[in-house]
Formats: structure tokens, C-alpha cells, sequence
């Protein structure tokens, strides 16, 4: 491997860019499933994202607190889809 590629490889792993991207990942992610709120109350977006929590450095009460909110207006759906 060339040298330029190991220096720019070590400033990758250790500059922080990777955490950031990552956060990044997980924030769109997270904004993407609070946008479209599904039908269904089981869905995987309304599942705890333990990854969003820890990488992001979001407070985890506001998280759940967001979370239970989102699943309530999905059980209202999925009851008014019943009837």
C-alpha cells in the first residue's frame, strides 16, 4: 500500500470523520421515520435506534419520549383502519 494511502487511511480511523458520517447515517435515518409515521404500530422504525441514541449523543428520555408519541399516532391509525 502507498504511503499517501496509509496516511489517509490513519487520518480516516482517527480524525473523527467516520463517527461523523455515521452519526449522520443514523440522524437521516431517524428523521426519515419520524417524516412518514406508518400504519402499523409494530414497525421497525418504531423500534428503540439504540445506535442513533449512542452515536449521535441524544438524550434517551427525549428519545423514548418522541418514540411513544410516534407509536401512539400509529396505534390510532391502525384502530381507525379497523373500523
Amino acid at each position: 500500500m502507498s504511503k499517501w494511502l496509509l496516511e489517509l487511511r490513519y487520518h480516516w480511523e482517527f480524525s473523527g470523520a467516520k463517527k461523523l458520517l455515521r452519526c449522520m447515517r443514523y440522524t437521516l435515518r431517524h428523521k426519515w421515520y419520524m417524516l412518514w409515521i406508518r400504519k402499523d404500530e409494530f414497525h421497525k422504525s418504531l423500534d428503540i435506534d439504540m445506535e442513533y441514541v449512542q452515536y449521535c449523543k441524544v438524550d434517551l428520555n427525549e428519545h423514548l419520549t418522541e418514540l411513544s408519541t410516534r407509536r401512539q399516532i400509529a396505534h390510532d391509525r391502525s384502530l381507525n383502519d379497523k373500523i
